[in-house]
């Protein structure tokens, strides 16, 4: 046998013995399975906490909302009382109805079990509701457009966080585009993903804060939708337009596509 043939019949000996159908794959040791077990004991501890931190502040926005919130009732019965002009007395019962509002939503967010799975026709309801309600009130003129399908079901906290941010925007819109003379509000599915936009045509002092740098402070309403996006693994734009007035630009992402933010998980 030639030396070349040797080396052949070699070669041909080491891929036998390395073929993938014999190579075993070694069990676990001691050390792996302690990591892993440690690895869920950390989020069972951590999910633990989140729980117990969410009771704490549950039980103190019960407590001191509603302290204020039932003085602020009092007064204003008191108020009621003193007052005989007709339009004054209808501001009261606004008020009246608008603290009454107030405390049974911070009852719902601090008690109330989020879902896992929403129709996306629940919250287009509660979307057109919350603008209906905002257009009454303000007396500014808003429209809603939707286009996100038929069936579609998405996740509780993506439902939340398009309810959430409509809200605030609206709040934006009412206490900072004071030109404004339209509000136009767009909820959308595209490629796994819901886009929210909220757009105004405010002009002149019709600036959002915040709306060119992410990072000032003293801007939680923005800062918050930025942030509650960003936990989703959306994006968040505000663009703020000299003439047209501010448009606000939220995408979220619904499917296998969601970036996962930590370890394997998706928060």
């Amino acid at each position: 046998m030639t030396k070349s043939q040797d080396s052949f019949f070699c070669t041909a000996r080491t891929l036998r013995t390395t073929t993938p159908r014999q190579q075993t794959i070694a069990p676990p040791t001691e050390a792996t399975t302690y990591r892993t077990n440690n690895r869920d004991q950390l989020k069972i501890a951590a999910a633990h906490t989140v729980a117990e931190e969410r009771k704490r502040l549950a039980r103190d926005i019960h407590d001191l909302s509603g302290q204020h919130i039932v003085s602020a009732l009092f007064r204003l019965a008191a108020l009621e009382a003193r007052v005989r002009d007709e339009v004054a007395l209808a501001y009261c019962s606004d008020l009246r109805e608008i603290l009454k509002r107030l405390s049974l939503e911070l009852e719902k967010v601090t008690s109330e079990p989020k879902s896992d799975s929403v129709h996306m026709r629940d919250v287009v309801a509660s979307v057109s509701d919350l603008i209906a309600e905002w257009e009454d009130r303000i007396g500014t003129a808003a429209r809603f457009l939707e286009n996100t399908g038929g069936d579609l079901c998405v996740g509780g906290a993506e439902a939340e966080a398009v309810f959430r941010l409509v809200q605030e925007a609206l709040t934006n819109v009412a206490k900072h585009a004071v030109t404004a003379s339209l509000v136009t509000v767009r909820l959308e599915h595209e490629r796994n993903c819901l886009v929210v936009s909220v757009e105004d045509d405010g002009v002149g002092l019709g600036r959002w804060p915040g709306s060119f740098d992410k990072n000032r402070r003293g801007h939680s309403g923005v800062a918050g939708m930025r942030d509650r996006v960003a936990r989703l693994g959306g994006t968040l734009t505000v663009e703020s337009r000299a003439v047209r007035g501010t448009r606000l630009v939220a995408t979220i992402p619904t499917g296998p596509s969601r970036a996962p933010l930590h370890d394997g998980e998706l928060v």
